[in-house]
């Protein structure tokens, strides 16, 4: 019998403890994946499931939780994408950031459009300093690149959460990592994988866009060139 529920999360930790409770996985599939990146993988797997279930008419049911550090743009982008390719009966989305958006930009059609095209903007103004300098706001007003506000992504291999500051921090790097005082300091998360394209060999503040994965974030990019 196929499974009645498909869970994913980037968390290895979630996903591991969804399978160890019998009530959660008796008829149901949980899996490591960034939907961000693997989106093609999730496609895949997610029509496999519908195809494969016993209910005469699939009528597919999608809830999407991205978590707070992870910025708005990456929920607007997410969501054209759930719509377009799984075509679900109904959305449930939990977010306290799209919320307040839908107060201020409106809740109808306009309003969306209002909101990505402020998303659009934002995401264009973080990349054109991928090395954590300050950036240029459309308000005119300068902001700092902060590592924390960068989205949760793993070690394909292990797992392990990418280590941001590592990654973002051109100035100072991760100081535990690196243990500037010398007190035996060890950081748990990973220094071996870029944060942006996922690979070894280099920082995301030395990545080459041109190798970066295409993510939910650029297809959402690129449609508004299309138009």
């Amino acid at each position: 019998n196929s499974p009645r529920v498909y869970g994913v999360d980037i968390s290895l930790e979630c996903v591991e403890h969804c399978k160890s409770d019998p009530f959660l996985s008796s008829n149901a599939v949980f899996e490591k994946l960034d939907v961000l990146i693997q989106w093609k993988e999730l496609e895949e797997k997610t029509k496999t499931y519908v195809s494969r279930s016993n209910v005469k008419e699939p009528s597919l049911v999608v809830a999407l939780d991205i978590g707070g550090n992870r910025e708005l743009e990456t929920l607007v982008a997410t969501i054209p994408f759930v719509l377009r390719t799984f075509q679900p009966r109904l959305l449930l989305i939990k977010s306290q950031a799209l919320y307040k958006a839908g107060q201020e930009f409106g809740l109808d059609i306009q309003g969306w459009e209002r909101l990505k095209e402020s998303s659009i903007r934002a995401i264009r103004d973080r990349r054109r300093s991928p090395t954590g300098q300050e950036l240029d706001k459309p308000s005119g007003t300068k902001k700092k690149w902060n590592p924390r506000s960068a989205p949760p992504r793993a070690n394909p291999e292990t797992g392990v959460l990418i280590c941001r500051f590592h990654n973002y921090d051109a100035k100072r790097g991760c100081m535990r990592y690196l243990d500037v005082n010398g007190y035996g300091s060890k950081c748990e998360y990973d220094h071996e994988y870029c944060h942006l394209c996922i690979r070894k060999g280099h920082r995301a503040y030395e990545c080459n866009s041109e190798d970066r994965e295409e993510s939910l974030v650029d297809l959402l990019l690129q449609s508004t060139s299309a138009n």
